[in-house]
Formats: structure tokens, sequence, C-alpha cells
């Protein structure tokens, strides 16, 4: 806006362009997913598959048979209602289930996460040119 007054174009232009994807990460949230879906305003939904474990009373995401039956859930709502899903598929099993339910995007890993195994394939790399047979 250049610490300008916007016309009414950049309103429009904003609200064309930014998109609405609510987190589902609480047991309520699940409840009312067809509700949260059927509004105008959302544009799809976010899984937060760790707090919505925890909101279930599971404790800790273990990427078992209830989690994965509460991200099918999830999923089968956004397609029945045309809208997208996305989900931190930071493992295998969660990648897989994504693919195979067609999640709009996959958050393929977080910062930390990414660093942490550059670092442990630097290293790895490092110790076996440090190995004997090298």
């Amino acid at each position: 806006m250049a610490y300008g007054s916007p016309d009414d174009q950049w309103f429009i232009d904003q609200d064309r362009k930014t998109r609405c994807y609510p987190m589902i990460e609480h047991a309520g949230a699940l409840r009312e997913i067809e509700q949260i879906l059927s509004l105008d305003t959302v544009d799809g939904v976010f899984i937060g598959p760790s707090d919505l474990s925890l909101r279930r009373g599971r404790g800790t995401y273990k990427r078992g048979e209830t989690d994965f039956a509460d991200l099918k859930a999830i999923a089968d709502a956004a397609k029945a209602a045309g809208k997208h899903w996305l989900l931190p598929a930071w493992s295998v099993s969660e990648k897989q289930f994504a693919l195979e339910n067609d999640a709009h995007t996959l958050v393929l890993t977080m910062e930390h996460g990414a660093i942490a195994l550059g670092f442990r394939d630097a290293c790895n790399t490092t110790a076996q040119l440090l190995s004997p047979a090298h």
C-alpha cells in the first residue's frame, strides 16, 4: 500500500487472493467439520493431528488407526464440500495417506526437522569417510 490509503480494488484483490484454512485440532472442530466447511469464507481446512489427538483424549499423536480415522473423516468431509484439506505429512505413512486421500497440500517437514536431517546426513557422510574402509 506504500503507506497510503488503498483503493477499492486493493480490497477486492485481497479478498480474491487470501485463503482461509481453519485449523482442525480440537474434538469440537472435528464434530462440526461439515458446518465449518460449509462456510462461504472457508476455502478448506488445515489439520493439526498432534493437538487433535490430545484433544480427543488419546494422548500423543501416534499415527495409529484412530488418528488416521480422524484424518479420513476430515478428508472425506472436505471432498464432499468440494474444498481443500492440508496435512503436515512428515512421516511416510502420513505422506502416503495424504496422497491416497487427495490432500491439496502436504507440509513435508518443519524447518528444524529439515535442518536436523541435513546435519545428520553431513555427519553420516563424514563418519563413512572416516571408516576404516576408506
